[in-house]
C-alpha cells in the first residue's frame, strides 16, 4: 500500500514537473521571440540614431563652413563672458583670442574694451569701432535658449571700404558744388581783369608817350597774367574731362615727364626713381602727364630740407587694373591735411592755387579709376592711382 502511495505521488509530482517544465518552455519561446523583437526594434532605433547622427554631423559641418566662409567676424560668449567659438576672422582681428578664454582676460584694446563693457550690461547694440586703421560695425546680442538666456553673439564686420566710399560721394559732392561756384567766379573776375588789361596798356602808352617810368604798369600786366591763368586753370578743373585712352610705351612715357621735372629735382638733390615690369599701359597721355607732373612737383615741395630725398615710382598691373604708386620720404601730412587735400584751393604752399591735387583727382576718376593717399608725419607720403585697362 504504501508502494502505491509513493508510486502515485510520484507520478504526480512528474506530471507537474512536465507541466511546469511546458510552461517553463512556452515562457522561455515567448522571451526568446520577445528578445527577438526587441533585438530587430533597437537595430531599427540604431539605424535612426546613426541617420540622426550623420545629419546632425552634416548640418553641424555646414554651419562650421558658411561661419569659416563668412566674411563676418562670428564670436560666441557665454553667460559669464567665457569665449566658446569664433571664426578665423575674428582670429585676424585679435590674434591672441583663445577658446576658453573669459573675454576680460584678453589684452586691451578699442574692441576688447567694448566687448567686456557690453558683456557688463547685458544690452544689444550696434556701434563702429576703428581699430588698426580700419573701422568695424560692432553687433552684440543675447542668444536665447527655449527657456533662457545662454550666452551672447559679436558680430564683426569690416565696413572701411563702405566709409571710404561715403567720403569719395561727399568729397565728389563738394567738388562739384564748389566747382559750379567756381565757375560763375572765374567768368565774374575774368571781364573785369580785360579793362584792368586794357587800361593799364592805354595807361603804358600815355606814360611813354610823356617818358615816364612804366615799370609799375609792368608789374599791374604780370599780375594780371597771374590771375589770368589762375582763371583758366579754375574753368578747365569745372569742364568735364574727355578721356582718350591709347597705348603707351610705359617706360619711354614716365621718362619723358621725368626729363621735364629733373632741372628742379636736381636743383634739391632730389633722387627719383622708376620700376616696372610691364612694358605698356593704357590711358590718356596728355591728361595723365598733367597727373604725375601734379604729383612729382607736390613731392618735390614736400622734400625741402630733407636729408637723402627720394621719391620712387612703380608701375604693375594687378588682374584687369593698372597700378601707379608714387611715394616720397619728405614731411609727411597729418590726418587733419589728408582729409582736405583734394579740395579745390586747398593748399599747403606759400605759393599755389591749390588746384593741382583737384584737377589730378578729377582726371583719375575720370579714367574711371581711384586715388588713395597714405601719409604720417615725418614718414614720407604714397599716393596710389588704381585704373581700369580697358
Amino acid at each position: 500500500m504504501k508502494k502505491d502511495e509513493e508510486l502515485k505521488l510520484l507520478k504526480e509530482a512528474f506530471e507537474k514537473f512536465v507541466k511546469a517544465s511546458g510552461e517553463l518552455q512556452a515562457s522561455y519561446n515567448e522571451l526568446k521571440e520577445r528578445a527577438k523583437n526587441l533585438e530587430l526594434e533597437l537595430k531599427v532605433v540604431n539605424r535612426k540614431l546613426k541617420k540622426s547622427l550623420k545629419e546632425k554631423e552634416k548640418l553641424s559641418s555646414y554651419l562650421s563652413n558658411i561661419i569659416e566662409g563668412i566674411s563676418l567676424g562670428i564670436l560666441i560668449l557665454d553667460n559669464r563672458g567665457k569665449i566658446t567659438l569664433f571664426n578665423k576672422k575674428v582670429e585676424r582681428i585679435i590674434p591672441y583670442i583663445d577658446r576658453g578664454k573669459n573675454i576680460r582676460e584678453l589684452e586691451k584694446n578699442s574692441i576688447t574694451e567694448e566687448l567686456m563693457e557690453a558683456v557688463e550690461r547685458g544690452e544689444d547694440f550696434e556701434k563702429e569701432i576703428v581699430f588698426s586703421g580700419k573701422t568695424y560695425l560692432l553687433s552684440f546680442g543675447k542668444l536665447k535658449g527655449k527657456k533662457r538666456k545662454i550666452g551672447y553673439y559679436i558680430i564683426l564686420k569690416d565696413i572701411s571700404d563702405m566709409k571710404e566710399l561715403e567720403k569719395e560721394i561727399s568729397r565728389a559732392n563738394r567738388l562739384r558744388a564748389m566747382g559750379e561756384m567756381a565757375a560763375e567766379l572765374a567768368h565774374e573776375i575774368r571781364n573785369p581783369l580785360g579793362s584792368i588789361e586794357l587800361y593799364a596798356s592805354m595807361l603804358e602808352e600815355d606814360l611813354n608817350f610823356a617818358k615816364l617810368s612804366t615799370d609799375y604798369i609792368k608789374f599791374i600786366r604780370e599780375e594780371i597774367k597771374k590771375l589770368n591763368s589762375l582763371v583758366t586753370n579754375i574753368l578747365l578743373f569745372t569742364r568735364d574731362i574727355a578721356v582718350s585712352k591709347t597705348e603707351v610705351n610705359i617706360k619711354n612715357y614716365i621718362k619723358n615727364i621725368l626729363n621735364l621735372i629733373e632741372p628742379l629735382a636736381n636743383s634739391d638733390n632730389i633722387k627719383i626713381s622708376f620700376n616696372t615690369k610691364e612694358k605698356t599701359a593704357f590711358l590718356d597721355s596728355e591728361l595723365f602727364e598733367r597727373v604725375f607732373y601734379n604729383l612729382l612737383l607736390n613731392s618735390i615741395h614736400a622734400l625741402k630740407g630733407v636729408p637723402s630725398p627720394e621719391i620712387s615710382i612703380k608701375f604693375y598691373r594687378k588682374k584687369r587694373n593698372q597700378i601707379f604708386v608714387v611715394r616720397d620720404n619728405g614731411k609727411g601730412m597729418d590726418r587733419e591735411i589728408l582729409d582736405k587735400i583734394f579740395n579745390p584751393f586747398f593748399t599747403t604752399k606759400a605759393k599755389g592755387s591749390g588746384l593741382g591735387l583737384s584737377v589730378v583727382y578729377r582726371i583719375v576718376r575720370a579714367h574711371d579709376g581711384k586715388i588713395s593717399v597714405k601719409s604720417e608725419p615725418g614718414k614720407g607720403t604714397e599716393i596710389i592711382i588704381e585704373i581700369k585697362e580697358g
